[in-house]
Order: C-alpha cells, then structure tokens, then sequence
C-alpha cells in the first residue's frame, strides 16, 4: 500500500521551498560532465519504499546489463516514502525517483521542479477485498459495511472520489482506522468487512497463503489514481536528457524481459532482496506489475496520456489532495521515452 501521508509530504516540499531547494544536477552527472571522457555515466534511482516485487523490471536491467549497455553505471536503492525520495532528487542526491505518480503531480501542484518522464501504471491495480460470506462485488455493497484504513492509505483518501463517481453514499461506510500490518488480519477474524490492497504487491501473498478473498478492482469503476512513475528534476529534463532518454530505454528493456519470463525475473530480483517469498510470488508481483503498465498502440510503454493525467488531476481536487491545476505541461514530458 501507499502508507504516505499527504500532510507528510505537503510539510516535506514546504521546508524544501522554505530553504529554496532548487532542483540541481545530481552529483554523478556533474562529474559526467567535468570529465567527458568517462566510460560510463554514474546515476541512480531510489525507489519510495522498501525492495518489493514490483521493482523486479528495474533489477532485470541492472542484472542484465541494460543500464550498462546504455553507458550508465546505474545504482538501485530502496527508500523511506515518497517524500524523502523526491526530495533527494530536487537536493541532487539521486538521478530519478520510481514513487507513486500521485505525489509527484502533488508536488508539482505545489510547485516543485520536478517532472514526470514515465507513468509505468496510468491507474494503479487497487482493489477492495472482502470475504466470500460477506461480499463486496461492487460499490453499492460497501453501503452498511466496515472498512479497515490506515495511516496515508491512497484507496481511503480517495474514497469520496469513488463514492462520488459509483452514486454511493460514504456516510453508510463505518471507517474503521487500524495499523497497516493488522488490515488483512482484522479483515480474515471478521473484525471488519472490508480493506484495500493491491495486485502488483499483497493478492498475490494472500492467494500463496490460501486466503479466499473476492476482490472488486477499483481500476473497473473509474478509480484510477497514477502509480508508478519515473520523477526527475526539472532542471535534468533541460540539461541532461540524453542521460534520462538512456536510463528510460533500459528501464523499457527490463520490463519487457519481465513480460516475458517473470519467474526468472523474480530470481533476478531475489538476488538483491532478502525475502522468505517464494519464486512464484515474487513472479505474480512482476507480472501484475508489467500487467498494469499499459500501453496506447504506438507508444512506448511509460507514455503519458495527457488526458489521463487530467481525469487524474481532477480526481486529485475533488479528493482535496490538490489545490490548483496547473497547465499539463507543468507535470510531465514524453519527449525523453524511446521512439517505437
């Protein structure tokens, strides 16, 4: 789940204007540029929270060699939450940041100089699970039920945006606030109706471990909030974009690897991931992951629609975690993706 708080990360981005964080060049391309005549270009990626199957395309392009073949020596780390993670793109302490598309559209909203170079999942893969005994098959069900949140959970920020859009009545759902770790708990002892999670990271851990869920994809009734996304510095857009093209084509390579062979993906994965996850759940991670970063005919995977983005934006505000709009061009660019 997105366990981020949005007050979080509105604080996080105030302090950074407050101190004039203007987006630099991140250290490693600095020395890139000092001395030309390096065999390889050092960047990185922090990814916004700990290791999870998900990021497996982006450990299939460093174990393969992609980054490598694209004159990047690449470095991959785990992070703390997304806003740690942009911040430490505006500061210059990483290349690129993999968060959540929500957040950095948030901080661009806000005005940070930051851009989106790649949406991966247009509408992340949320659902709300339930037991077989006591359904929730479509949103009217959840009228009269109990619902387990958490601190920062995106599917219970956005639940008056769901309400609105399935002609439900969000008064008739009893919120019921509870730690991360004991949602699904609460969920199997019957404590509660109903909860959230996700396809590219918990159903596949609750199917491996025998649970029976019904599952209502929120994607399916017009909930699509932005999910993986790939974050730069405004200022890397002007003055290094050949190096963000380079590490966009690599990244394309690993998801397509992953598309392919997911099990060996998984393995690829576990070699950087200490996980008592088997291989097979590791891999239906990855392949919800690739199965949810979809694609227009034509376009590269990672393109961002415009439209999209602003069904997106508007579900943003109505969900008050947004002020204003800005012009589109303000959050993102497809110029850097590979050509197809």
């Amino acid at each position: 789940m997105f366990i981020l708080s949005w007050t979080r990360l509105a604080a996080s981005f105030a302090v950074a204007a407050a101190l004039q964080l203007a987006a630099i060049v991140p250290p490693a391309l600095a020395a890139e540029s000092a001395a030309s005549n390096s065999p390889s270009t050092r960047v990185s990626i922090r990814f916004s929270w700990k290791l999870k199957g998900e990021y497996g395309p982006f450990y299939v392009a460093l174990n393969k060699g992609y980054f490598k073949e694209q004159g990047l020596e690449m470095s991959l780390g785990e992070g703390a939450g997304a806003p740690a993670t942009l911040t430490s793109v505006l500061q210059g302490q990483d290349t690129a940041s993999y968060a959540p598309g929500i957040y950095g559209l948030q901080a661009v909203s806000k005005g940070v100089p930051l851009k989106l170079v790649a949406l991966y999942h247009p509408a992340t893969p949320m659902a709300i699970i339930s037991l077989p005994d006591n359904p929730v098959r479509n949103p009217k069900q959840l009228e009269g039920k109990s619902y387990g949140v958490s601190v920062g959970d995106t599917v219970g920020d956005f639940l008056p945006v769901f309400c609105k859009l399935n002609n439900i009545d969000c008064n008739k759902i009893k919120r019921v606030n509870l730690n991360l770790n004991a949602l699904v708990t609460e969920l199997v002892a019957h404590h509660i109706d109903a909860t959230s999670a996700y396809a590219t990271n918990d159903l596949p851990i609750l199917k491996a471990k025998g649970i029976g869920l019904v599952v209502m994809d929120l994607r399916e009734h017009g909930l699509k909030v932005p999910g993986g996304s790939l974050v730069v510095s405004d200022q890397t857009v002007t003055e290094h974009p050949d190096v963000v093209r380079h590490i966009l084509a690599a990244v394309e390579e690993g998801f397509a690897f992953s598309k392919r062979d997911p099990l060996e993906a998984a393995r690829i994965m576990k070699k950087h991931w200490t996980t008592t996850l088997d291989d097979e759940v590791v891999a239906e991670q990855i392949q919800q992951t690739v199965n949810a970063a979809t694609t227009l005919p034509g376009k590269p995977i990672g393109w961002i629609d415009s439209q999209v983005l602003a069904t997106s934006l508007g579900q943003m505000k109505d969900a008050g975690q947004i002020d204003n709009m800005r012009t589109l061009s303000s959050y993102y660019t497809n110029d850097l993706l590979p050509s197809k």
